[in-house]
């Protein structure tokens, strides 16, 4: 708990006149998110994100909760965050979103457990179906990481915290500036480039995917960035460790396909790589699924080359192979 922060926005103080925070749910050091309850109506409770305005850094704080505020209103999507009111005045900037009593992803691979493939399977497609909402919503999140996937008190998942999410108009110069995000999650494009597009969030996607299997992050190396700063990114010059086996082939190799050092070997964007999710899912829920994995066969379609213009929109199209022992669900599902 951020002690200096509690020093400045105690419990039981109410902000916009409607909401009375009553515990500190994740501080930082200018500002943080609080359960609260409401004033008027005490049954009814939500989670405000809050700054105060007691520092130089308020007027960039404000904008960037502003804009978060309005990103995550542009989505309507079961596996996004959504947002209520935003409260803005000269002592404090604040919006107010539902209270998800389940955690984080973080916390729940902290705990050491062995996923099943199907469970795996379950959190990339309802991760990757909020990232393609984002991505149609003409939004890029930016700073996919496990801290930021929450779940409800029905253990469903959501995409939360675009304090940094940008949108996809932005003019590239202003896309540049600075390396935003978590760096462990960044694509190599990004650290190299500063550019931003759906392909990194695909690649931080692969990065979850693989804490998931695995139960930590790849493996990674210091690097020292113009500012001086140095940070610690995923070592991608060399093939990653092989990931476990007594997962089915085919998941390895989607979450591999996502961790591609060249973008144009990754997914074509977040719909195509939820569509084979979903198939996945029905694959692993047959009988067939542990006794023959290789009869689902994962693969990139080769195309005639096109333009760096003509593939960055195109990409990869998949293709999904059946044999005939494949069980008729399945080949129906496709």
């Amino acid at each position: 708990m951020n002690q200096q922060f509690f020093a400045h926005i105690l419990p039981g103080t109410i902000i916009g006149g409607k909401y009375r925070l009553i515990e500190c749910l994740n501080a930082g050091d200018k500002g943080g998110v609080y359960f609260c309850q409401h004033v008027d109506t005490p049954s009814q409770y939500c989670a405000v994100k809050v700054y105060k305005n007691d520092n130089s850094d308020f007027p960039y704080l404000r904008d960037r909760l502003v804009q978060e505020f309005r990103l995550s209103r542009l989505v309507k999507h079961p596996n996004v965050l959504s947002s209520y009111h935003i409260f803005d005045d000269d002592d404090f900037i604040a919006y107010t979103m539902p209270y998800l009593p389940g955690g984080n992803l973080a916390e729940r691979i902290a705990s050491k457990r062995v996923w099943s493939s199907l469970e795996i399977v379950n959190i990339l497609y309802k991760l990757s179906a909020g990232v393609a909402a984002l991505h149609e919503a003409g939004i890029f999140h930016r700073d996919l990481k496990p801290e930021n996937i929450l779940f409800d008190e029905k253990g469903e998942l959501k995409i939360a915290d675009f304090g940094i999410g940008i949108a996809s108009y932005v003019k590239s110069e202003d896309n540049e500036k600075h390396l935003v995000g978590t760096p462990q999650y960044w694509a190599p494009e990004y650290i190299q480039t500063g550019k931003f597009n759906e392909q990194c969030d695909i690649f931080a996607i692969g990065v979850i995917g693989y804490e998931l299997l695995t139960g930590h992050l790849p493996p990674s190396e210091k690097l020292t960035i113009e500012s001086g700063l140095t940070l610690r990114v995923l070592k991608t010059d060399t093939e990653f460790p092989p990931l476990p086996e007594r997962y089915p082939t085919m998941l390895r190799r989607l979450i591999m396909r996502c961790l591609s050092t060249n973008p144009k070997r990754r997914f074509r964007n977040a719909s195509d790589l939820c569509h084979l999710l979903s198939v996945a899912q029905v694959w692993l829920k047959s009988e067939a699924c542990f006794e023959d994995s290789r009869n689902l066969i994962v693969e990139r379609t080769e195309k005639p080359a096109h333009t760096d213009t003509e593939t960055d929109v195109l990409g990869a199209a998949e293709t999904i192979r059946y044999s005939s022992k494949v069980p008729i669900a399945l080949r129906t599902a496709a």
